[in-house]
């Protein structure tokens, strides 16, 4: 019986602690879209959330220095306003197609200009790097969602998106594209 509430104890407090790390990922790209305009690399999301106990209030520290803001606000009503409990915990908010395209030219290193043929393009360049970069399909999966939204696929995403894969009669290529198609099609690439 001991060990059975240790086990329980144990999986509660590593659940909250993914969950807020999660968490903490969103609020900080929703910043990162808000502020700059642009999505965080996952190595920038690594290292606020994984190396720093005060994550989400350093990156806002450093988007408001930034050379990039974009923000109207005077930068000291900007940091009240993004460290609020009202901004951390408003609804999650669609962005526009336009956006989620720009986000994917920023993190495949393309040309910021959204068009149907740089937008392909920068589809390509993404399911390339990931297909060398991942040693498996969750591994690729999770590149390109790591990419466009901040963090892993979920076990219910994964699932999903293994599925189109292991169903899929197209060239490996070909299949990875219609992957990534779904991959831009899910809530937290579309919401901030």
């Amino acid at each position: 019986m001991r060990k059975l509430i240790y086990f329980l104890l144990v999986f509660v407090f590593l659940s909250q602690g993914v969950t807020a790390k999660d968490n903490d990922s969103f609020l900080i790209r929703r910043a990162y879209l808000d502020v700059l305009g642009i999505v965080p690399t996952i190595e920038e999301i690594e290292w606020y959330c994984v190396y720093n106990t005060n994550g989400y209030t350093l990156a806002i520290d450093w988007l408001l220095t930034c050379q990039k803001h974009k923000w109207i606000i005077p930068k000291e009503y900007s940091r009240i306003l993004l460290l609020s409990s009202e901004y951390k915990n408003s609804p999650k908010m669609r962005i526009p197609k336009q956006q989620v395209y720009k986000n994917l030219l920023y993190v495949t290193g393309s040309e910021m200009v959204v068009s149907p043929e740089n937008v392909k393009k920068a589809s390509l360049k993404l399911v390339e790097s990931a297909i060398a970069c991942g040693n498996g399909d969750t591994e690729i999966i999770d590149y390109m969602c790591e990419s466009m939204m901040s963090r892993s696929s979920n076990l219910e995403e994964n699932n999903k998106l293994s599925k189109i894969v292991k169903d899929s009669s197209k060239s490996e290529k070909d299949t990875w594209m219609d992957v990534l198609v779904e991959i831009l099609e899910l809530e937290d690439v579309n919401c901030k």
